[in-house]
C-alpha cells in the first residue's frame, strides 16, 4: 500500500486558518441559518446528561449549543488552530463549560463519550482512506450514534456519469458548485457561499463521496447502520424567509445530506 499523503491535512489546516473570519461570516448562509440548524438540532434530538465529542468543530459554534442544550460535557476538536483559538476565546469571554483541542479528526483517539457529531468532515476526505480514518475516529466504543451533516454526491452512478443527482448552484441560497472535467466519486468540488445579506462569502474544496461509499466507510469503521434523514423532512425555521417554503422541494435537492450512524 502506497504511504499515505498528509498534504491534504496541510492544505485543509492552511485553508481555515486564511478564511477563519470569513467563515464566522458565512455562519448566516441562508441553508445554514434557516435549514440545516433545524434539521440537523431535530435530528440530534435529546442530549441531556450526554457527553459528546463535536468532530471538526470549527470555531465552536454547534460545540457551545450542544452544550447548552443540555450535554453534561462537550469537547470540540479541530485541525485548525486558529479555530480552536476563536472557540477558547469565546469560551473564556462567555463560558458554558465546553472544552477545545487542536486535533485531526481523521486520526482522533481521545476519550469515550456517548454521541459523536461533525459539520462537513466527511467531505474533506481526499482519499477513502481518509474517509475511512474519519469514520473510525467517530466510531468511539462507548458511543450510542453519530450525527452529521455531509456535502455530497447523493446516488451518483458511475454507470451513468454525466447524470448528476443534484442541483450544482442554487442562487437565493447562495451556494455555488464549480468542478474541473467528469464527474466521479470524491470528485473535488469547489464550493462557494454567500452570507445571507451577500456581503461576504467563502470559497473552498470539497471530496464529493456517494451516499454508497460514505455508507460503506461507516459501516466497515464499526457502526451497524446508516439512516439517511430524507429530505422531505428536512425543517424550516421559525421566521425564514416565505420563498424558502414554497421553494424547499428545490434546495432538497441540492449536494447536503443529514445522516445517523448507529452501533
Amino acid at each position: 500500500m502506497e504511504e499515505e499523503d498528509d498534504s491534504n491535512e496541510v492544505s485543509t489546516r492552511a485553508l481555515y486558518d486564511d478564511i477563519v473570519f470569513d467563515y464566522a461570516a458565512i455562519k448566516s448562509n441562508i441553508f445554514k441559518k434557516w435549514i440545516e440548524e433545524p434539521t440537523f438540532w431535530n435530528v440530534l434530538g435529546n442530549v441531556n446528561g450526554k457527553n459528546v465529542l463535536d468532530l471538526a468543530c470549527g470555531s465552536g459554534y454547534y460545540t457551545r449549543t450542544i452544550k447548552q442544550r443540555g450535554a453534561a460535557s462537550v469537547h470540540g476538536i479541530d485541525q485548525s488552530s486558529e479555530m480552536i483559538a476563536l472557540g477558547q476565546t469565546t469560551e473564556k469571554n462567555d463560558p458554558v463549560g465546553v472544552t477545545y483541542s487542536s486535533d485531526d479528526a481523521g486520526d482522533y483517539s481521545g476519550p469515550n463519550v456517548d454521541i459523536v457529531t461533525a459539520q462537513y468532515l466527511l467531505n474533506y476526505a481526499k482519499s477513502y482512506e481518509q474517509l475511512l480514518g474519519m469514520c473510525k475516529s467517530a466510531s468511539r466504543p462507548t458511543a450510542e450514534r453519530f450525527i452529521s451533516v455531509a456535502s455530497t454526491a447523493r446516488d451518483w452512478n458511475p454507470q451513468r456519469p454525466d447524470i448528476i443527482p443534484f442541483v450544482k448552484s442554487y442562487d437565493k441560497c447562495g451556494i455555488y458548485l464549480e468542478w474541473e472535467g467528469s464527474f466521479s466519486d470524491g470528485k473535488e468540488t469547489s464550493i462557494t457561499l454567500l452570507s445571507e445579506d451577500r456581503q461576504s462569502r467563502v470559497s473552498f474544496s470539497n471530496y464529493l463521496w456517494t451516499c454508497e461509499t460514505i455508507e460503506r466507510a461507516l459501516l466497515e469503521s464499526g457502526f451497524r447502520s446508516v439512516h439517511w434523514v430524507a429530505s422531505d423532512s428536512w425543517l424550516v425555521g421559525e421566521g425564514a424567509p416565505s420563498w424558502l417554503h414554497i421553494g424547499l422541494k428545490e434546495v432538497q435537492q441540492c449536494s447536503v445530506q443529514f445522516f445517523v450512524a448507529c452501533k
